[in-house]
């Protein structure tokens, strides 16, 4: 589709859709809510988080872009990272962000890997 459409137009259509829905939204209900728009289900459910209440945020569809987003977040935004585990890899690893996980992802495997 981006041979038709360059990839900036389709960005800016994904946002203006997302601003209509967000519209209607508070148009029918009364109630705001935030959205965000990413290239996959887990980086849009993050990306709402960032401009609560009632904004939008985009993630752009680059490795850079993804990248620029998810490294400096918490590593409790990481999906399956409770208050215990984060407790942990912050007191044993010195673990605080998504970039700090990554870089040290040996060592936690390797912490916390089954047992022979």
């Amino acid at each position: 589709i981006h041979e038709l459409f360059p990839l900036s137009t389709i960005h800016d259509a994904a946002k203006a859709l997302l601003h209509s829905i967000r519209k209607k939204v508070k148009d029918t209900t009364g109630l705001t809510c935030s959205a965000g728009l990413a290239s996959n289900f887990l980086l849009a459910k993050i990306a709402s988080d960032m401009n609560k209440p009632n904004g939008q945020y985009f993630v752009g569809p680059s490795e850079q872009q993804i990248l620029g987003f998810v490294n400096p977040l918490s590593i409790r935004k990481v999906n399956g990272i409770g208050r215990v585990m984060e407790k942990t890899l912050r007191g044993v690893c010195g673990i605080d962000t998504v970039k700090d996980l990554y870089n040290k992802r040996a060592e936690v495997h390797y912490l916390f890997k089954q047992k022979s």
